[in-house]
């Protein structure tokens, strides 16, 4: 899990960014209530603004609005375009993102993509 901003807080202090910002949480993914307990625990003044989607939230913050945290892989195409700013890596203690990989039979083309899954998501 990273947060990643707009590129002008890229500067500026975690703390004072999270006080002075909106959180946008994702709150049907899986790990926004581990997201949330730690923000909340580290952070008792955040205030969050209610997205429930991966790409409007990505959105809001090229806009400018807000503050996210995401799995890395999601805002990836982002960073390396230098169009959001990787603000924090190592806030959040122990909060992952969990990929599964399911396939209904074992063969030649699975077994390629369980692989290069493997080697971009680097499992």
């Amino acid at each position: 899990m990273v947060c990643v901003g707009p590129k002008h807080l890229e500067s500026m202090d975690m703390v004072e960014i999270i006080r002075q910002e909106k959180v946008l949480p994702h709150e049907y993914a899986p790990y926004w209530d581990e997201v949330n307990r730690q923000l909340q625990q580290h952070f008792p003044h955040t205030t969050n603004i209610k997205v429930n989607q991966t790409e409007a939230i990505k959105q809001k913050i090229l806009e400018g609005i807000g503050v996210v945290f995401l799995p890395k892989s999601v805002v990836k195409k982002e960073l390396e375009d230098n169009r959001l700013a990787l603000l924090a890596t190592n806030i959040l203690n122990n909060c992952t993102s969990k990929k599964y990989f399911i396939s209904k039979y074992s063969s030649e083309e699975p077994e390629y993509l369980y692989e290069l899954c493997k080697s971009i998501y680097g499992i």
